[in-house]
């Protein structure tokens, strides 16, 4: 009875316009919060910025979108997680060598630093942690004793999302035992930040309420002020956001970046914060029945997907794919049938070869959206292209130049560069470096399959869109008319040894990858050409080709060309008549900087890069964490052999 009414509570939150995790949130902090209608309004309003609040949630994610201020941090040795139902260690860049997978090697590493921290690596209220000293040959859990044995069990008892890092001893004379500054930015109309509040108080504290006076002459609270004014530019997305910084003997550590979730245990809120909501309840759209009824769809198929083991989007995604492949006129009504019963969409008959003896040997649509997340948690980092370009810093040598993002803002986009400052223009800005440059690549900040790509190119005083003359109003007209935000980056020229097969699109090669512990990770790869039929992408889906490639040589050939959901021979494109073979050009260095992509994204096990090869090198234009599979049963034994212990382990939990 308690679940159905906790279910019924929640459908009806969320037919007030909460957030499912939100609604969760608030039916659990109301009873206790001294003004449940301030934190209704709050709880109904998060994340205040979906695409941003993903940086902000864990400091790990934080520290790895902020890597040129590495020294506000402290640094990360190793992080526990969870994967395949198995805790283990895992290490990160920034890991002493000797990190391994065994608990020992946590015991090792605290007996060479002297101290570590271990801490959540998730926003925690109040953020829970321990000090784990090696003094004088006698270890210590936060001042208490303990043998080595005891330690051990200590480490292996660790929670998932634990993170061990570097101690920073807290400073002195501020009367609490860890003195924290808290910063609270509020953005004004203006589109500037201004500062809310300003206290200190200890770690252990959430209700907003001082424990020292603010020392304002300190050199470490300016710097901390800093800190925030130069985050406030850079991710300008988020119109609030809370510092959380430890005062040390030394200098400073942000211990944690949040955007909004804070609020929710705040006694007292300040002024511009109270301002904020009021503004943003008022701007907030009107939540119409046809909105109702998608909001209703979205929590029914999240409580079935949660009870078939599923993430809600994927399920969703694996209910409109059935709903598309019923339209596929190429399968009959009883094909359908058959393969829905098998949890494989129609086309995959001919795609695959299914019969009814070989299909349970063949990794089926539904099995594999199931699987989904193969990640661990932080396959957030590359969910869309505004992270990973923060995310991949270390690596912008092989990553597009990103100029600008428009952002939607009040009917006026707000236009905000990449540069070091992050200052603010105009989309006239966009017009006259697209005149410089000749040719711009206008993406979508989130987005899959090439929708909503535009070349736009100034040729001899003329404008093109996509290859289509325009004026220069019509070009401002669709810069101003963009409803959601957009990256403004170089468009990247393929090498000329592959133009001569097809040069109006930047084709990709596509690298499947699998941390396995093999010298390698890179799996699979298949060269993906366009036609006239992809328009201005090389998706395979919309009529584009795929050559696979020798992995040792980079050789490629043996193209086909997906028609009507079935792959048919290629040989010779057929829009130039070139014939679909070669070599990829820069394939080992290639090769070489993603296995270090891949180590330094090291939580992340498995990702599939789509690679252009240009004159110089390449460009890395996006990283997936869920690729397609287009043509399962032709890759290697060991991708088919890592599918299916990935679902023999599912299927056993």
């Amino acid at each position: 009875m308690a679940n159905i009414k906790k279910t019924i509570s929640l459908a009806g939150l969320v037919l007030q316009g909460f957030k499912y995790q939100s609604a969760k949130q608030y039916l659990r902090l109301k009873k206790k919060h001294p003004h449940p209608q301030q934190l209704k309004t709050i709880m109904r309003m998060l994340p205040f910025n979906n695409a941003y609040d993903k940086l902000t949630n864990d400091i790990l994610s934080t520290q790895m979108v902020l890597t040129e201020r590495s020294d506000c941090f402290a640094t990360p040795y190793a992080l526990i997680m969870e994967l395949d139902g198995q805790k283990q260690i895992c290490t990160l860049p920034t890991s002493p060598a000797g990190i391994t997978k065994e608990t020992e090697s946590l015991i090792a590493l605290l007996r060479d630093k002297g101290a570590v921290l271990v801490r959540d690596a998730e926003n925690q209220y109040p953020l829970r942690f321990q000090v784990w000293r090696y003094e004088a040959g006698q270890y210590y859990i936060d001042r208490e004793a303990v043998s080595e044995q005891e330690l051990h069990r200590a480490a292996e008892a660790l929670p998932s999302n634990t993170l061990l890092c570097e101690y920073a001893a807290p400073a002195a004379g501020f009367g609490c035992a860890y003195p924290v500054l808290h910063l609270m930015l509020v953005k004004t109309d203006s589109g500037g930040f201004t500062e809310a509040k300003a206290y200190i108080s200890d770690v252990t504290a959430i209700d907003g309420e001082p424990c020292a006076a603010l020392p304002e002459e300190d050199a470490r609270v300016a710097a901390g002020r800093a800190l925030a004014a130069y985050v406030s530019r850079k991710f300008y997305e988020l119109p609030y956001m809370h510092f959380s910084i430890l005062l040390t003997a030394d200098g400073f550590v942000l211990l944690q970046l949040d955007s909004g979730r804070d609020l929710a245990y705040l006694k007292n809120l300040p002024d511009e914060v109270t301002q904020m909501l009021e503004r943003m309840v008022k701007n907030r759209p009107r939540l119409t029945w046809h909105r109702k009824k998608e909001q209703l769809y979205k929590y029914i198929t999240s409580w079935q997907a949660k009870r078939k083991g599923f993430i809600d989007f994927m399920y969703r995604n694996w209910l409109r794919g059935l709903r598309e492949d019923n339209q596929v006129r190429c399968t009959t009504r009883q094909e359908k049938r058959w393969a829905h019963r098998r949890g494989f969409y129609s086309y995959r008959i001919k795609q695959y070869g299914l019969t009814e003896e070989n299909y349970r040997s063949i990794l089926s649509d539904y099995d594999y959206k199931w699987l989904r997340p193969l990640n661990c948690r932080y396959h957030k980092w590359l969910w869309d292209k505004l992270m990973a370009y923060y995310v991949l810093a270390p690596f912008r040598a092989y990553m597009p130049a990103y100029y600008y993002r428009i952002i939607p803002e009040n009917g006026k986009p707000a236009v905000i560069s990449y540069d070091t400052d992050c200052q603010r223009g105009e989309v006239a800005d966009v017009v006259a470096l697209l005149r410089q440059k000749g040719k711009l690549a206008l993406k979508p900040a989130v987005g899959s399959h090439g929708e909503g790509f535009c070349k736009l190119a100034y040729e001899q005083g003329a404008f093109f869109v996509n290859n289509k003359e325009r004026t220069e109003e019509e070009v401002l007209a669709l810069l101003n008319g963009l409803t959601s935000t957009y990256i403004v980056s170089e468009y990247i020229e393929m090498h000329h040894a592959l133009q001569r097969i097809y040069d109006k699109v930047a084709c990709t090669v596509r690298v499947m990858t699998i941390r396995d512990g093999a010298p390698s990770p890179i799996k699979n790869a298949y060269f993906r050409i366009g036609t006239s039929f992809t328009g201005n992408t090389d998706n395979l889906g919309s009529g584009g080709i795929a050559a696979p490639v020798e992995l040792e040589t980079g050789r490629f050939g043996n193209a086909e060309l997906l028609a009507e959901h079935e792959f048919r021979p290629c040989p010779t494109h057929p829009d130039t008549g070139v014939p679909v073979e070669g070599t990829l050009p820069h394939w080992e260095e290639m090769k070489a900087e993603i296995e270090k992509i891949c180590a330094y994204l090291s939580p992340l096990e498995y990702l599939g890069f789509d690679i252009v090869i240009t004159e110089d090198g390449f460009r890395i234009l996006e990283i997936n964490t869920h690729q397609d599979l287009h043509k399962y049963p032709y890759y290697p034994q060991e991708v088919k052999d890592y599918f299916a212990g990935k679902l023999a382990q599912r299927k056993a939990k």
